[in-house]
């Protein structure tokens, strides 16, 4: 099973050394009180590579947070505007203490960060990461994600996973 998924990913590496497809155009459902993703966004395209790969390494589907991912936009957002990359703001308040702000409960977090030109070639990097991977394929329920234009990197992704159970 660990072959075929590197096997996968691999040949999904040279797919992106020339191309970056379209978005999906799919919709995914989320639990009580998260909502569904925007059919055709890069958002809805990263979710679906995301639940895929979580898949095909026998983990359960996560469900898809708009809290969440209204924090992790404004951390793209603020990485675009002070030209940083880092899971630290400038300030020093990391990924913690932003979800923390806004209120939302959790007992496990972690976040991957990403710069790239598409958001298919972001996740290729992500999972080809041992510690990334990690996160993504972790003890999570949802993930809370942004994709956000501008930057030194083209786009700029914010993974922010989180566990209540």
């Amino acid at each position: 099973m660990r072959q075929k998924l590197l096997l996968k990913i691999f040949a999904l590496s040279l797919i992106l050394v020339f191309t970056c497809p379209a978005p999906v155009t799919a919709l995914s459902a989320g639990a009580d009180g998260d909502t569904e993703v925007e059919a055709g966004s890069e958002v809805a395209e990263l979710f679906t590579l995301i639940n895929t790969s979580r898949e095909e390494d026998d983990r359960s589907r996560l469900y898809y947070c708009e809290d969440l991912s209204a924090v992790a936009r404004s951390h793209a957002k603020d990485m675009i505007a002070r030209d940083y990359f880092s899971h630290r703001c400038p300030d020093g308040n990391g990924v913690s203490q932003r979800v923390r702000d806004a209120g939302i409960a959790f007992t496990r977090l972690g976040e991957n960060l990403a710069g790239h030109t598409c958001v298919m070639g972001a996740h290729g990097m992500i999972m080809r990461s041992r510690g990334h991977r990690a996160i993504t394929l972790g003890a999570y329920d949802r993930v809370g994600l942004a994709v956000v234009r501008g930057g030194r990197y083209g786009t700029m992704i914010v993974q922010i996973f989180a566990g209540t159970e």
